[in-house]
């Protein structure tokens, strides 16, 4: 990526580059070359969050602190300047807040933010309902890959739920290589209008935070060149520094409220 294109220094806060815990990195081999990438694009911090799927992990949360130990030592030795933290994209269940408060789920790098995903179609309301039930528990609801939820769409009704769970407290999380047409809600693929819709979205200052939401070397991996070219261009500097790292750092820090 050249100098011009490059975003600069960013936190990314959800990606799949913990090895061999979930349908991200299959190892560890893999994870340094994607993490390799991160920071050549100019990352500063990442946090892995595998995913929480309840009753259907393939790991213990033991066994997810001791993978994220060795891959620190792993990042370590392959002298990648890069932040590690932990925590996991918990698709929304009735008891995700209280399996958070038993340690059995994650927030994002030791805050009171809590990542939660949704499939496309879920209803708007059931959505509206987990921001207060997380809001209410006293946590931080950030919604991954908003992008993606169908609900948000319709035109003016779209518009007025964005306003409304962010008046509640509910943070948004883009997908980088959603303004660059990828990442679709079943293809794979946005298409133009979907990619527009994202684009709007950034203008409008609905995003909160980025993420790659990287999980392999391949069409899912955390290059970003696209998207970084595209928000140069059409995002003002202040806008771009407060999406990429002045959010993320005040939820590292725990300012963020």
């Amino acid at each position: 990526m050249s100098q011009t294109m490059q975003i600069r220094s960013y936190i990314d806060i959800h990606s799949h580059m913990l090895p061999a815990v979930d349908d991200g990195s299959d190892s560890t081999e893999t994870s340094i070359a994607m993490l390799r990438i991160s920071e050549q694009e100019g990352a500063k911090a990442v946090i892995l969050t595998p995913h929480f799927y309840y009753g259907r992990n393939r790991y213990q949360q033991g066994e997810l602190q001791k993978r994220f130990e060795r891959l620190r030592e792993a990042v370590s030795e392959a002298r990648i300047g890069l932040e590690l933290y932990l925590g996991n994209e918990i698709l929304w269940f009735d008891e995700a807040v209280e399996a958070v408060r038993d340690g059995e789920a994650l927030c994002l790098a030791g805050s009171r933010s809590m990542l939660i995903e949704f499939y496309p179609d879920t209803a708007y309301q059931t959505i509206e309902r987990a921001v207060r039930r997380v809001v209410q528990a006293g946590y931080l609801p950030v919604l991954a890959h908003y992008e993606r939820y169908r609900c948000f769409h319709d035109s003016r009704e779209g518009q007025e739920r964005i306003e409304e769970i962010r008046e509640q407290g509910a943070s948004l999380q883009m997908n980088f290589n959603s303004i660059a047409g990828h990442g679709g809600l079943l293809s794979g693929i946005f298409t133009d209008q979907e990619t527009a819709w994202c684009r709007r979205e950034v203008q409008n200052g609905h995003v909160d935070f980025f993420g790659s939401d990287a999980h392999n070397l391949g069409k899912r991996s955390p290059s970003h060149e696209a998207a970084a070219a595209w928000l140069e261009k059409h995002i003002p500097e202040e806008q771009l520094s407060e999406m990429l790292l002045e959010n993320p750092e005040a939820m590292l820090s725990g300012e963020r409220a």
